[in-house]
């Protein structure tokens, strides 16, 4: 059986690790985002999460400072003119899913997820897929209606995850669990206490 993880015996995930491992990597990599940005620091949203991002980058560039940093220019400046990081920036500021754009055609017909901790306080959302209609969500809403709420939907749960991942001081995205029940039986108690205790 596999040892299960526990954060404070076992440093690999751990950010402070991480950000000490990368301390130098990390200043060149922001002073090549600062050059081709016209010598101005980039804007990154929310601030206090700016390592976490670059480091994903430089992991998945062989710690090259400069390659790392030139991917997370051009997919930042992407992001910037599709409108992507205007929509961060307003979840980031506490815009709430009920808001977000079509939310009341769409939402009824999607999987519902609630995002919490295991015991050793790893961010775990369960994702209950049975939740799950379709035929009803193309009925009461266009697809482009459907594709914008889903792009404010993945920001959001992207936020909710990068947040839980800073508080549990680890570097892990969170992970799924899908739960398999019939719709709306996300509000059924003996449904929630199964998710639960997958967490554990």
């Amino acid at each position: 059986m596999a040892a299960k993880f526990d954060p404070e015996r076992n440093t690999t995930l751990a950010l402070p690790s991480l950000f000490a491992r990368y301390e130098q990597q990390l200043a060149d990599m922001k002073e090549v985002l600062k050059r081709l940005n016209g010598g101005t620091p980039l804007p990154i949203v929310p601030a206090e999460w700016t390592d976490v991002w670059l480091c994903r980058f430089l992991i998945g560039f062989k710690e090259d400072p400069e390659e790392a940093g030139a991917a997370f220019f051009a997919a930042h400046r992407w992001r910037e003119e599709n409108g992507l990081e205007a929509i961060r920036q307003k979840i980031a500021g506490g815009l709430q899913p009920a808001e977000f754009p079509h939310a009341a055609k769409v939402k009824p017909c999607i999987p519902t997820a609630i995002h919490g901790r295991c015991r050793h306080g790893l961010p775990v959302e369960y994702i209950f897929s049975g939740c799950t209609d379709p035929a009803r969500m193309f009925k009461a809403a266009t697809y482009e209606e459907i594709l914008e709420y889903h792009i404010y939907d993945a920001e959001y749960k992207l936020n909710v995850r990068a947040r839980a991942c800073m508080q549990a001081r680890v570097r892990a995205r969170g992970l799924p669990v899908g739960v398999v029940c019939s719709t709306r039986a996300h509000t059924h108690r003996p449904s929630l206490a199964i998710a639960a205790g997958l967490g554990r």
